[in-house]
């Protein structure tokens, strides 16, 4: 451009000035409109153009400078510039049409764009495909995939090499998960043009769709190098680096998405989540909040409204949990934990663990246990190993339960246990009662002699009260409705259980318990 643009600048300067030379001298000032316009000089570009117009009124490539001028400087024409409105009257030919189209699309002024896009391709089907890949892009942000994709196939046919129909041609397929016609289109354009950072860009959204996140910081990072005015691509790669786990260079991609003025809602949120992995949840939460307040005009229930929402709730119960380990290295329990022995099986800390070692002389359970307000319990974890010797149900229990004379009545309980014969079972029991049924979960095993990680985890509130029962991470019951946990005032039970008939024997070994819960 910049040697066009002297070359210009030197012609503008000798134009002929024979009254039979007028359309030269009026093509020569709308060619240098042109180059002043591509070097980035829009109050010069105007003045070239209306020069221009003032050697041959109505001169099409003009007049589209003019509104491309105003298409780029995001205003409104200027009539006393000397391009006026009567010049606008004269009959449109492809060039008007195409810019008076682009910059009602800008505006968002759909039906207008349109219209004046679709003049265009009736006005010079040679150059049509410039108005089809607009009219596919105004399909695209105005939600018509299928008409979209229509209008990106006609602009092909008219040219299938051109750059930006490809690049087009890539966002409208990637947008119906067609990944490899997408990145056909993005690479054919590289192959024709290497400095093209929205084509970069799309094959960077396609690799981190993919999950190869490396690839994606590479082309990230040659599209803003190329471009770096581009806040969505900075948003995306901060996302990107987050999946590569390196919370600083996200950090940096979001302030540089937030630097351009325009305050990026996924760079804003990225910035509260980077505070967040920092270990500041209260600045996390007022970035969140602030972040909130900007989308007010937004629905209730418009995604991103909902994912900050959701956000600021989680990072609020996560501030408001606490957890409590204990690996029982000592000599006396204590600390909390009550016993019950009532059946035989006598509960012992000694050697760096809690046993339940013995004889049951009547039918029952010997338990390891502790009370907590049911609202303020989330999980408990506990790592044991069943002895070979073994010959009793052992697990772990969340249970709410009613004391009575000489025992306590069981109104819900979720367990997960180790049968007499070796299988993981489990159980949930909504109503009290005797009559619940153990499941097996034949898939996994839970070996004698092996210590195993058991866990419990409670989640929602009240009435959607859900369990997750695990052994060893791995989840053999998830999302058990468990209301009657919610919905009570009342403590929960939470521990070990070695559960058996008169005979059977227990021999348990605890290394580990811990408790997460809110701290109010």
């Amino acid at each position: 451009p910049g040697e066009a643009l002297e070359a210009l600048q030197r012609a503008a300067r000798n134009e002929p000035q024979a009254a039979e030379h007028q359309r030269v001298r009026a093509w020569i000032r709308s060619l240098l409109g042109d180059a002043l316009l591509a070097t980035g000089d829009f109050g010069e570009a105007r003045k070239a153009y209306n020069r221009a117009l003032q050697a041959e009124p109505g001169l099409q490539s003009a007049l589209a400078g003019l509104v491309n001028v105003d298409y780029l400087e995001q205003s409104a024409a200027d009539p006393s510039t000397g391009g006026g409105e009567d010049a606008l009257l004269a009959a449109p030919e492809f060039d008007l049409l195409l810019a008076d189209g682009l910059l009602a699309a800008q505006r968002a002024e759909w039906e207008t764009a349109v219209q004046s896009l679709t003049l265009a391709v009736e006005s010079d089907p040679l150059r049509a495909g410039q108005a089809w890949r607009a009219l596919s892009w105004i399909a695209e942000v105005t939600d018509q995939p299928e008409e979209a994709l229509r209008y990106i196939e006609l602009a092909t046919t008219v040219d299938p090499t051109d750059v930006y129909t490809l690049i087009q041609r890539g966002r409208v397929l990637a947008a119906r998960d067609d990944v490899e016609g997408a990145q056909e289109a993005f690479t054919a354009a590289l192959d024709r043009e290497l400095r093209l950072p929205d084509a970069l860009a799309g094959l960077g959204r396609l690799a981190f769709q993919g999950g190869r996140y490396t690839d994606a910081e590479m082309y990230f990072e040659r599209s803003v190098f190329q471009d770096p005015s581009q806040t969505v691509v900075h948003g995306m790669r901060g996302l990107n680096a987050l999946m590569l786990g390196d919370v600083g260079a996200a950090r940096d991609s979001f302030e540089r998405a937030n630097s351009s003025g325009k305050r990026d809602a996924t760079a804003r949120a990225g910035l509260a989540w980077c505070a967040y992995l920092d270990g500041d949840p209260v600045e996390a939460i007022t970035l969140y909040r602030e972040l909130d307040d900007s989308l007010r005009a937004l629905s209730e229930d418009d995604p991103l409204r909902v994912y900050v929402a959701r956000q600021i709730t989680r990072i609020d119960d996560h501030v408001e949990k606490v957890a409590w380990s204990d690996r029982f290295e000592r000599q006396q329990l204590r600390n909390g934990w009550l016993i019950e022995e009532g059946a035989g099986p006598l509960v012992t800390i000694h050697d760096g663990a809690v046993w339940i070692d013995g004889n049951f002389t009547e039918t029952g359970r010997s338990r390891l246990k502790r009370e907590y307000p049911a609202g303020d319990f989330i999980s408990i974890e506990v790592t044991l190993q069943v002895d070979r010797d073994n010959r009793c149900r052992v697990g772990a229990f969340v249970s709410l339960e009613q004391a009575r004379r000489d025992d306590n009545e069981i109104k819900a309980e979720a367990t997960i246990s180790r049968n007499l014969d070796g299988t993981l079972q489990t159980r949930v029991q909504r109503r009290g009662g005797e009559d619940a049924d153990y499941v097996d979960v034949p898939v996994l095993e839970w070996p004698a002699g092996e210590p195993v990680v058991l866990r419990i985890d409670r989640t929602g509130e009240s009435s959607d009260t859900q369990m997750r029962l695990s052994i060893n991470g791995v989840p053999v019951a998830d999302r058990v409705p468990m209301s009657e946990l919610g919905r009570t005032t009342s403590k929960l039970w939470v521990g070990v259980f070695a559960e058996g008939d008169t005979g059977r024997i227990a021999k348990v070994r605890i290394d580990r318990v811990e408790i997460v819960k809110r701290e109010r």
